[in-house]
């Protein structure tokens, strides 16, 4: 493999961000301010258990830091390579949001950034997407020829098992619109 930094993982992003937010690198409003999470795709051999400990961890950081606001992604189920683990994860993040959301000062809730890509994924035509089995270019760090084999905006993968930036976008909107209709009495 080339030089690359992979499995870089969101405990060690969210301790980026603290550590940039207390040199004064970072600046944030608590009262705007929401914090997306989106992890444990890459927690297929993890234990449940293991995934909830960091994530809760990961929010009374960025909760010593002011944190208000957060929303956490249901993973999508739909994927095959992410399937397993999505629906693994999800019933675990409903109960910890459940569990969670009552602590004082604390807007927590569930995203369906996972459901999102599931949409697309069963759905393509309704989205401009045509390929929705092979992957649009291989990954040069693998050493695989990354050469796109066709339009990357038609296919659902431009990786394997990695969606494309078509479909990030689709999923990015749908997300935004849902953020959007979150109710301001509930933040």
């Amino acid at each position: 493999m080339k030089e690359a930094l992979l499995g870089y993982g969101m405990m060690n992003q969210v301790r980026d961000f603290a550590a940039r937010v207390k040199s004064g690198e970072i600046a944030f409003d608590p009262e705007t301010t929401l914090f997306f999470l989106a992890g444990g795709l890459n927690d297929g051999r993890r234990e449940t258990a293991m995934t909830l400990a960091n994530l809760r961890q990961e929010l009374q950081i960025l909760r010593a830091l002011g944190g208000r606001h957060f929303t956490i992604a249901l993973l999508p189920t739909k994927i095959p390579q992410f399937a397993a683990v999505g629906l693994r994860l999800n019933p675990a993040y409903e109960q910890f949001v459940r569990e969670e959301a009552g602590a004082a000062g604390l807007d927590l809730w569930l995203n369906h950034w996972g459901a999102d890509f599931d949409e697309v994924l069963e759905h393509p035509a309704a989205y401009g997407i045509l390929n929705t089995t092979s992957a649009c270019a291989g990954r040069a760090i693998f050493d695989q020829d990354a050469t796109p084999v066709g339009d990357p905006a038609a296919y659902f993968f431009y990786h394997e098992g990695h969606p494309s930036t078509a479909v990030h976008r689709i999923v990015g909107k749908k997300l935004f619109d849902e953020i959007a209709a979150h109710s301001p009495a509930s933040r």
